[in-house]
């Protein structure tokens, strides 16, 4: 057998061994951050009235609150876990600082009366994007670029600038418009989840209220 046939067996074996390793580190991340999140969710937001693996537990879930706390309605969260199965996509992910990630969508009991988002500020085909749709380009808060349609109270500015501290490195992209669904957050997920999912959803809840 050829050094080049035993290269192949050999990477063979380690990218099945690294498929199969994956899946179940990925099924026990997924899992642990399925009760952290429905834990957190039932004593802030809610009781969960719907979830649902997204294809398996090594995947990702789907999480609803029908009838959610004030200052939300509806509140549907996905979460998708990194593809560690598969070593390359992985690293190339991880390159791309793509990790863990929730994704919060709720409707509000009452429409937003200023629309805003916080984008990141090496995202210049979103800025554009919110320029061309009437948006101002306001103050940089925490390392993120904001855009906001309507007035921008002191007030205002200060309750955003408290959330975004309190969200702190989690935070991957906040979008607040009037039509539904009002709110779209993402999250990256932390992977140490001995501190309660409470403090996550009431920094949300609380950057809302004015």
């Amino acid at each position: 057998m050829s050094l080049g046939q035993l290269l192949a067996i050999g990477i063979s074996v380690l990218l099945g061994v690294n498929y199969v390793a994956g899946m179940v580190m990925n099924r026990r991340k997924s899992m642990a951050l399925f009760h952290w999140l429905r834990e957190g969710t039932q004593r802030v937001l809610g009781p969960v009235s719907e979830a649902r693996w997204i294809g398996s537990a090594s995947s990702g879930a789907r999480l609803i609150v029908a009838q959610a706390r004030s200052p939300f309605r509806r509140v549907e969260m996905i979460y998708l876990m990194a593809t560690r199965e598969l070593l390359p996509l992985f690293w190339l992910q991880r390159l791309r600082n793509r990790r863990d990630e929730l994704i919060f969508k709720a409707l509000l009991r009452t429409p937003p009366g200023m629309e805003w988002e916080l984008v990141h500020p090496s995202d210049g085909r979103t800025q554009r994007r919110l320029e061309a749709e009437g948006f101002c380009a306001g103050p940089d808060i925490e390392g993120w670029r904001l855009f906001h349609k309507g007035e921008l109270s002191p007030e205002r500015r200060e309750q955003i600038q408290q959330m975004a501290q309190r969200l702190g490195s989690t935070l991957r992209g906040f979008s607040l418009r009037r039509e539904q669904p009002h709110l779209i957050v993402r999250l990256a997920l932390p992977a140490d989840l001995s501190a309660s999912a409470e403090a996550l959803f009431q920094a949300l809840a609380e950057g809302l209220r004015l």
